[in-house]
């Protein structure tokens, strides 16, 4: 060490190395970084040897640059970031489809035996296909009436393969339900179970299992795409009329699960394996699925069904009027009504409860296809207030019979009044 080196010992001043012991000091700790970053196995004695550095082991003191009472700066650590339950708990995209298809399997398994391929034989050469299941422990097997509607020889295949003959016990053509009791039911076939329509959202997971062009068993899935659609036999492409006489069906669930000829008649199944709809119809200019597709709701299911396999028929109640299910702004403005809601009465029939009662439509029964001012507006039935004419009939579906008294809150010119109709027996 020369003079300066010594001077500045005796002063507490710090001796700096070389430029060049500088470099092969960095250089040394880069690869030692390095290394140690990639989990490699070295010799740190080989290393500093080899840029011809000599390792000491000093004091923390000697190291400070000063001979002082401050404190050292703590040197920064880096600290691993907190892992909350939650975040650990957010599965990664091939875990949630690993997890949908298992529902989806099990579904499948548990449900598919209760689903069944209808034949019906009109002739030798004349054949109609559909769906059905099993609703109950008495084998009731339920289908679409525009399945069984034309008469012939029905026949049921079951899954384990098993075919038997079924008998027609009753059925709705305006509701397109249909009831069928088989021969026999298998040993391990076991009833589905009907869910609370009124709990279906849209955007719920569904499937469909049915026999689309004769081919049984078939799952297909999509979601709920819509509620309350209400819909008339023949109404739309691709579903026919079949005698329902210009009547509606109320709460239709909507999806855009595939279904196609012969689906008719098949569940629409949420994923607890619960029938929320029987599929019924789909809307399609070329008669195969477009991907809106419509199922009568398990609710209207629970309402009919009884009365289908006791009697044979169910008898809807009838109220006697004609209305539009929404009217648009400009004949909303050309009849004078409010933007509140309600049923416009487009006309009474002349011999029908709503007329006994006293309410009036804008236009005469012999020209009910017009559009006239004067009509009264229906706003509640039974204190339930009614936004349009979907809410109208699911409540005279779902909550009345024939014979029943309701109220009816009407609003005639702007005044409010109330009217008590006895409902008919459906002409």
């Amino acid at each position: 060490m020369g003079a300066a080196g010594a001077a500045a010992q005796r002063l507490n001043f710090p001796v700096y190395p070389d430029r060049l012991t500088v470099r092969r000091c960095v250089a040394a700790a880069t690869i030692t970084l390095a290394l140690a970053g990639s989990s490699c196995t070295f010799n740190p004695a080989a290393l500093t040897a080899f840029f011809g550095l000599t390792p000491t082991v000093a004091p923390a003191a000697a190291l400070l640059p000063t001979q002082t009472s401050v404190p050292p700066t703590p040197v920064p650590t880096l600290v691993a970031p907190t892992v909350t339950p939650a975040a650990a708990a957010v599965p990664d995209q091939f875990s949630i489809v690993a997890a949908e298809q298992a529902v989806l399997v099990e579904l499948y398994e548990r449900i598919n035996p209760a689903v069944v391929a209808i034949t019906v034989r009109y002739t030798r050469d004349s054949i109609g296909q559909g769906t059905g299941f099993v609703v109950d422990a008495q084998g009731h097997i339920v289908t679409n009436h525009h399945v069984v509607a034309g008469g012939g020889e029905i026949e049921i295949a079951f899954f384990g393969g098993e075919r038997v003959r079924a008998e027609l016990l009753g059925g709705d053509a305006t509701t397109d339900i249909a009831v069928l009791q088989p021969a026999r039911l298998p040993a391990d076939v076991a009833p589905v179970v009907l869910a609370d329509s009124e709990l279906v959202q849209v955007g719920q997971r569904v499937v469909a299992i049915g026999s689309p062009f004769g081919l049984q068993g078939t799952l297909t899935s999509g979601i709920v795409s819509g509620l309350g659609r209400t819909l008339a036999a023949g109404a739309f492409p691709g579903s026919a009329g079949n005698g329902g006489g210009g009547f509606s069906t109320p709460d239709v669930i909507q999806t855009d699960a595939a279904i196609n000829p012969g689906n008719s008649g098949g569940p629409l199944i949420n994923l607890d394996g619960e029938v929320i709809g029987m599929n019924k119809a789909i809307y399609s200019e070329s008669g195969v699925n477009s991907g809106v597709g419509f199922a009568i709701a398990a609710n209207t299911l629970r309402r009919l069904l009884p009365d289908l396999i006791e009697k044979g028929e169910y008898q809807h109640p009838y109220l006697g009027i004609r209305s539009r299910e929404a009217l648009s702004l400009d004949e909303m403005e050309t009849l004078g009504l409010p933007q509140q809601g309600g049923v416009y009465i487009v006309c009474v029939d002349a011999s029908g409860p709503a007329a006994a009662a006293g309410l009036r439509g804008g236009s005469s029964p012999q020209s009910c296809e017009s559009l006239e001012p004067g009509g009264d507006i229906i706003v509640a039935i039974d204190r339930r207030l009614v936004s349009g004419f979907a809410d109208l009939l699911s409540y005279l579906v779902h909550h009345t019979r024939a014979g029943q008294i309701v109220e009816l809150t009407v609003l005639r010119e702007g005044t409010q009044l109330e009217f008590h109709v006895t409902l008919a027996p459906r002409p």
